[in-house]
């Protein structure tokens, strides 16, 4: 994976969310993956005149601990978007899948997310570095691949990547 290919994919979140001055940003990420995307996404809302209010990091827990809830509601309610980067295990916690849904519930923001192997094809399959760079090397050129074109995606390559991890 190159610098202009992560700097790309950030453009087009950025295009997709159509940032405006002062708008307040959430980060949802995990720094196993997709580490080099942060720097380009970073700079991309502040040459926007927005800025990133909050980051939570991605966890490997089911459990939510005391107070996590109240926490991670003023996180969002201080959030105009909320951006959910690719993790190695996509989901939440209960009390930030709640905190999430009530921001939504609510209308108060708007919301990128990456359906990217939450049912289908769980990284769970994954077991070292090399595999992952190459989820992340096929994932960026599937979110760079023109509305027009994704009915023709590749999945034998994504398959292949599957069978390979198993």
């Amino acid at each position: 994976m190159t610098t202009a290919d992560y700097e790309k994919c950030a453009r087009r979140i950025a295009a997709a969310l159509k940032l405006a001055s002062g708008e307040r940003i959430l980060l949802k990420l995990d720094t196993r993956v997709f580490a080099p995307l942060v720097p380009p996404l970073q700079n991309l809302i502040r040459a926007s005149g927005a800025h990133i209010s909050g980051v939570v990091l991605a966890e490997d827990t089911e459990t939510s601990s005391d107070g996590e809830l109240d926490s991670l509601r003023r996180l969002f309610a201080n959030a105009d978007v909320f951006i959910w980067l690719p993790e190695i295990r996509q989901g939440n916690r209960p009390a930030l899948r709640r905190a999430i849904n009530e921001w939504l519930d609510e209308g108060r923001g708007r919301a990128v997310h990456f359906h990217w192997h939450g049912g289908s094809y769980p990284m769970v399959y994954l077991s070292c570095r090399l595999k992952i760079l190459s989820i992340e090397s096929i994932w960026l050129r599937s979110i760079l691949i023109p509305m027009s074109w994704r009915s023709s995606i590749d999945v034998q390559s994504l398959c292949s990547v599957r069978a390979a991890c198993e």
